[in-house]
């Protein structure tokens, strides 16, 4: 099953903000083309009863990526594990946090509506 991109289905605009214009003079870029913030809606109770998943211990050196790699087999599916948790980076979790890990991503990604 070929998955289209994350993002394929965002709006985008072009940042041409004067903050930014050293940074594109330097890229010889006129613009810079960013994606609109993805409204995602938060994981009720009854998808996290409904879903099985592993459950981890956070440990020095974990990111979603690796977790998403070993699980999925696609490190770029970190976001599933991040948005299940509610936690959006990395920096939120400590040693010893037990997170949860969906394992039937097909079912998760039509949750999300991928």
């Amino acid at each position: 099953m070929a998955l289209e991109p994350r993002n394929s289905n965002r709006r985008t605009y072009f940042n041409t903000s004067k903050i930014y214009k050293e940074f594109r003079k330097k890229r010889g870029i006129k613009n810079i083309k960013q994606y609109m913030t993805a409204d995602i809606e938060a994981v009720t109770k009854d998808l996290v009863r409904a879903m099985p998943a592993t459950t981890h211990i956070w440990e020095y050196g974990d990111t979603f990526q690796k977790l998403a790699s070993a699980t999925y087999g696609d490190a770029e599916m970190w976001w599933v594990i991040a948005w299940y948790n509610q936690k959006p980076a990395e920096f939120t979790l400590r040693v010893g946090d037990i997170i949860r890990i969906p394992v039937e991503l097909p079912e998760i990604l039509l949750y999300y509506g991928y």
